[in-house]
This record gives C-alpha cells, structure tokens and sequence, in this order.
C-alpha cells in the first residue's frame, strides 16, 4: 500500500497490455506509450488508452483495472489519501472522462477520445476506422490495438 511519501509505481506497459488483453478490452493505444510502439523516441510517463464506452467494455476495463489495483489520482493528495476515496469508477469513466488513474503497474489514462488536427473529438469508433490503424491493429486482442503517430494526431 503506498504512503504518503512514495514514489509513483514504474510504468509496467507490458504488464498493463497483458491484463487489458486477459480482460478482452477494447482500445486503442495513444500518447507516448502509442508512439514508441511504432518506433519513437517519446519519453512517456503513463499509458493512454481511448477505450470503447461499450457498458461491456467498460465493465471488463473496470476488472480490469480492479486486478491492478488501481485508484482513482487526484491532483493535490497523496496516493494514500486517494486509495481511501469511494469512487465509482464506471460513472467517471462513461460521464467525466477521462478517468486518471494510479496502478501497480504505473499510470494509466483512460480517455473518450482524443483531438485531430482541428481540435474535433476522435473517440474509439472513430480511430478503428482511421485508415492509418490497420484492420490487424485495430482488431487485435493481444498485445493490443495501437495508434501509428499520423500527421493529423496530436500526440
């Protein structure tokens, strides 16, 4: 259990892609973790997954966050006193995206989209059918479903 004075868990990406393909969930990988799957040099801190807000695929991101034990990260408070906060993560992952969240195996964002180069919302349905996704990606259970760094994604 972390104290108030420790350091944030390592990022584990491996560890976090194996338990989000053991729980089937739907997603797609961006940010700095995205853009060093497809060979950048981007140093990245944390895991950003644009989930699909299916109930069902919340519920298995739900488990599976749960078996990583994650809490909720709030600015300002301590892992310790956050882990103490009751949340009802299902609500802040389908109403008040995105959910931030602290795991085991480090940080994780969970997002309902991410913006293109005009600033407009790219939520999961939308990425699956970027034609710089490939079908394979975008359907892949394991390791998991990856953004390339297109021109028209900020990252």
């Amino acid at each position: 259990m972390p104290f108030r004075d420790e350091p944030e868990p390592p990022l584990d990406v491996n560890r976090i892609m194996m338990v989000f393909a053991t729980h089937g969930i739907d997603y797609v990988l961006v940010g700095g973790v995205g853009a060093q799957r497809h060979g950048a040099t981007r140093v990245t801190q944390d895991f950003d997954a644009v989930i699909d807000r299916a109930e069902e695929n919340v519920d298995r991101t739900i488990a599976a966050l749960t078996e990583l034990d994650a809490f909720w990260r709030v600015d300002g408070m301590s892992d310790y006193d956050a882990r103490h906060l009751t949340v009802d993560m299902k609500w802040l992952m389908t109403s008040q995206p995105p959910l931030l969240v602290r795991t085991a195996a480090g940080d994780i964002d969970i997002l309902a989209s991410i913006p293109d180069s005009n600033g407009l919302p790219m939520d999961y349905a939308k990425l699956k059918l970027n034609p710089r996704i490939s079908k394979k990606e975008a359907n892949a259970l394991a390791p998991a479903t990856s953004c390339r760094p297109p021109g028209d994604l900020r990252w």
